[in-house]
């Protein structure tokens, strides 16, 4: 939920800053008479999830304390209500021209959830130069929103009909989302638990809540009521979150010792017995999305379809890469596994993957595994290694197979849920031929005679 009193507070701020003391005055008369300029600010919500050389990965997530944003870059457009189509300065230029401005969303630790608007290329270690825009003195206005991280794509296209971005180009580490502002509500005025927007008991103005909410927002008259708009981003993709597990002791990390009653490491010198996996790769995911701004909805663009490979972030740069070996840590099911251990239930593997939802998702994985080659019987059992790998490994991540209890009760995959997919994986065994000899069964006596031989 928003913290509806640091809105309340900022606007206070900037409010004075923009306004003179007679426009706080309530027999002021009409606002918009005034010459002053309000300035523009602009609010957001969490990004909730109902659930670099690449994209930075997911934003946010469905936990509520790891829920914030991280001073994604956003891409702003204002919209003049009268006309559909992008508000102007008074020389005809773009009030929000996102090639001269680049907003951004609040860094993790902001003392508020307002969007920071700073000049192009003037931004160093997420701070420079702040751009202040105003509202013109007439009109009101509804502004529109999308993060599309590093994606290929072509900057909104603003019609009196349609607010869309289309051919938005991704590779599975991009998360887009869309949004509009959230409209004032008449009953905002009395609810003590308004989820995005305080009443002010004593409006500067002479305004009445009603009249804001039926002929007002959002404008310099809102703003001058201490009222920012607040811009609600919803996931166009959904998430697939990946955890391996262990089917047999040969694939775990570890092994468990009966005789000391603990977990040892499942290896034999350098060589770490255990099954790698190697690699995860979605095949032909949709690449390509439309997002239309104005509904919060997106459509795939034809029939575009690529691979999108598992990455894991480099742990110095940030930056995504392709995942190391990551070798399950248990045996799934086994007693002894330490309940406190974050890898109880499976072992996690690289970033999150977002994607268009489409129907069911085909892996193809690549495992690997450290074997034993040869033991030399005449020197001590003395063994020799080799490394084995299982290429392109198919297994169909199936819709039907969602656990509808964490989901919302349907076998689809849908935008802005987050999914744990769990693969067990099993170690390779070695081929043992027995050789079981069979005993002479008794057949009986034979009595013969050589003069019988005539």
């Amino acid at each position: 939920m928003i913290m509806k009193k640091q809105f309340f507070y900022a606007a206070m701020a900037l409010a004075v800053m923009s306004s003179c003391s007679k426009d706080n005055d309530p027999g002021n008369g009409n606002p918009e008479e005034s010459n002053d300029r309000a300035v523009i600010a602009l609010g957001v919500d969490a990004p909730a999830v109902t659930a670099s050389t690449r994209g930075t990965g997911s934003v946010g997530d469905v936990d509520g304390v790891n829920n914030k944003w991280d001073s994604q870059r956003l891409y702003i457009h204002m919209v003049d209500k009268e006309t559909g189509l992008e508000a102007e300065e008074a020389d005809g230029t773009k009030i929000f021209d996102n090639t001269a401005l680049e907003f951004r969303a609040p860094r993790k630790d902001a003392a508020d959830d307002n969007i920071r608007i700073y000049q192009t290329g003037s931004i160093t270690d997420d701070k420079g130069t702040i751009q202040y825009k105003y509202y013109p003195t007439n009109g009101t206005y509804t502004f529109y929103g999308y993060h599309v991280d590093d994606a290929a794509h072509d900057d909104a296209t603003i019609t009196a009909d349609t607010k869309t971005v289309t051919g938005v180009t991704i590779n599975g580490t991009q998360d887009l989302l869309s949004a509009k502002t959230i409209a004032l509500r008449t009953e905002d005025a009395t609810e003590t638990d308004s989820p995005y927007y305080d009443f002010a008991t004593h409006l500067p103005t002479s305004d009445t809540w009603a009249n804001l909410v039926q002929n007002y927002q959002f404008g310099a008259r809102t703003a001058r009521n201490n009222i920012i708009p607040v811009l609600k981003f919803t996931h166009q993709l959904a998430r697939l979150k990946f955890f391996v597990r262990a089917g047999d002791a040969k694939a775990a990390a570890k092994k468990w010792n009966t005789g000391t009653s603990q977990w040892d490491e499942n290896a034999d010198g350098a060589n770490k017995l255990g099954m790698q996996v190697t690699k995860i790769m979605l095949t032909e995911m949709v690449s390509k999305v439309d997002m239309d701004l104005e509904n919060g909805t997106s459509a795939k663009n034809g029939d575009a379809t690529d691979n999108f490979t598992v990455c894991q972030k480099n742990a110095v740069t940030g930056q995504l890469e392709a995942i190391t070996s990551v070798i399950p840590t248990y045996p799934h099911g086994n007693a002894n596994i330490p309940s406190s251990d974050p890898d109880k239930n499976g072992t996690p593997i690289g970033e999150p993957v977002l994607f268009f939802p489409d129907g069911d998702v085909t892996l193809s994985i690549d495992l690997k595994q450290y074997v034993v080659d040869t033991e030399d019987e005449n020197n001590g059992g003395t063994k020799t290694y080799k490394e084995v790998t299982k290429e392109g490994q198919k297994l169909v991540v199936y819709q039907n197979k969602i656990n509808t209890d964490a989901a919302d009760g349907t076998d689809t995959f849908k935008p802005g849920y987050s999914y744990n997919v769990y693969i067990t994986i099993y170690g390779l065994q070695d081929i043992r031929v027995s050789a079981v000899l069979t005993a002479w069964e008794e057949g009986g006596d034979i009595n013969t005679d050589i003069e019988d031989g005539k």
